[in-house]
């Protein structure tokens, strides 16, 4: 499929007021989203009355999901919450899909915590990523989540496992069941997928021990809904800092090992903005609020695999709008091959999660994990 049409649809899904043609769309996908809807309540419910199994890991499990098909923070959340749990003490691991990496069949060890054994193309990008940010956080991909926590918990001696991405896998058993939700949408507008951008109901967040809202203001009430959990609180995007590749020959290793500047950087330049993740406007307005002038965006769809079509693509777009640099994502930043010819300096814009009720928020933590 043509990206600019699979950029499109995916936004389709996600906007709260459609044209014509969106609403036509989402009208033809109404009946498979009833089917899908009808077949994610069974599913629950077999897991509730038994009929299907859940394995119980000799340790804690944290899992950090959403609702929605992507978008939300799952990973700066997740970075958060095991940095979180290692400064309470614990010997903390990863686990994640390793969606799009060539090991999410199998399983592997992307890290122990010290060493990378795997590079994005194996591991996934998110996982990747997760290894070369957590130091002394072993992180493990796999569909079956159990089976690299176990392996987690026999190597490694883990007390607490994360789960990325995990409020739908239900066949593993959790202590503390976190989802994130944008504060900018609400869950009522949203239908299921494919007509919508829900992965579950909204009534299914009664599941939840707790939602955090993201991309909040500090004192906001999320979407303003009222919800089907009992803790609620919220947390802000916050730009941290750019990191810094060379004009030149493309080396994509150089993630956590190369200079970095303030993003205050971006004030008055002229940029070239892409990105493939979930929600790439959020990120074209996010460098617009740091003061950068993107005299031109490209847009792809999540997970994307860039090809040497893609970069002459934004080669010619660079030039065309004579810009000053290029600016992505760290996720798009690790998914770029080496040997790519960079026509001008090229920059990845690092986000951390602020959650706004910090103590309060931790203490919540603890007492899940292990009691008041």
């Amino acid at each position: 499929m043509n990206l600019n049409v699979r950029a499109r649809l995916a936004a389709c899904l996600w906007t709260e007021r459609p044209g014509a043609w969106c609403r036509a769309w989402k009208m033809l996908l109404f009946p498979a989203s009833l089917c899908y809807g009808a077949a994610v309540r069974i599913r629950v419910l077999a897991f509730q009355k038994g009929l299907l199994r859940s394995s119980r890991l000799p340790c804690k499990v944290v899992s950090v999901g959403n609702l929605s098909l992507g978008g939300t923070g799952k990973t700066p959340t997740t970075i958060y919450m095991a940095e979180l749990l290692q400064t309470i003490g614990c010997r903390v691991a990863v686990a994640c899909r390793g969606y799009g990496g060539t090991c999410e069949k199998q399983g592997a060890l992307v890290s122990d915590g010290q060493t990378l054994f795997l590079g994005p193309g194996e591991a996934g990008d998110e996982p990747y990523l997760l290894a070369r940010k957590l130091a002394g956080v072993p992180v493990a991909v796999g569909r079956d989540r159990a089976r690299a926590g176990r392996m987690c918990v026999e190597r490694f001696g883990s007390e607490v496992l994360v789960l990325d991405d995990g409020f739908q896998h239900l066949g593993l058993r959790r202590d503390l069941d976190l989802v994130l939700l944008d504060s900018r949408r609400r869950l009522c507008s949203g239908r299921l997928f494919p007509g919508g951008f829900l992965r579950e109901p909204a009534s299914h967040l009664s599941r939840a021990d707790a939602v955090l809202w993201t991309r909040s203001t500090p004192g906001g009430s999320g979407a303003g809904e009222e919800l089907p959990c009992r803790l609620v609180f919220h947390s802000s995007h916050e730009p941290v800092a750019l990191m810094v590749g060379k004009q030149g020959v493309w080396r994509a290793r150089q993630l956590g090992k190369g200079a970095t500047c303030d993003p205050e950087w971006l004030q008055g330049r002229r940029v070239l903005a892409f990105s493939g993740i979930a929600d790439n406007d959020d990120f074209f307005r996010t460098l617009e609020g740091l003061g950068g002038r993107t005299l031109a965006r490209l847009a792809f769809p999540d997970h994307h695999r860039y090809l040497a079509s893609d970069v002459a693509r934004i080669a010619d777009a660079a030039r065309d709008a004579g810009v000053e640099g290029l600016v992505t994502t760290e996720k798009d930043w690790v998914r770029l091959p080496a040997g790519w010819r960079v026509p001008l300096p090229l920059f990845a814009l690092q986000i951390r999660i602020v959650v706004h009720e910090k103590e309060r928020f931790e203490a919540f933590v603890r007492g899940a994990l292990f009691g008041p």
